[in-house]
């Protein structure tokens, strides 16, 4: 679920699929929102949401990291595109 241990898994089977990949974000913004209601609700905000919020911020960057190694997989670049080839000597 957009977990650092999800994308372990995926990465452990090398589905760099852009399918995986669109699950995965599905799932971090998923648990963004969730993180947001609860925010909301929390009369007595504590150190739980702090330590909630550096969590969220991890998965973020896991799925960022899987993400470039998803369009890498592709041969692309991280906006798409084909990475830039540089001429021999160049």
């Amino acid at each position: 679920m957009g977990t650092p241990a999800e994308i372990g898994t995926e990465t452990g089977a090398g589905k760099f699929t852009f399918a995986e990949l669109e699950e995965i974000e599905q799932d971090l913004d998923k648990l963004a929102r969730w993180l947001d209601k609860i925010g909301g609700r929390d009369f007595f905000p504590a150190q739980d949401r702090e330590r909630a919020g550096q969590a969220l911020q991890r998965c973020r960057e896991a799925v960022a990291r899987f993400a470039g190694a998803v369009y890498a997989a592709k041969g692309l670049g991280a906006s798409g595109e084909p990475p830039t080839r540089v001429a021999p000597g160049g």
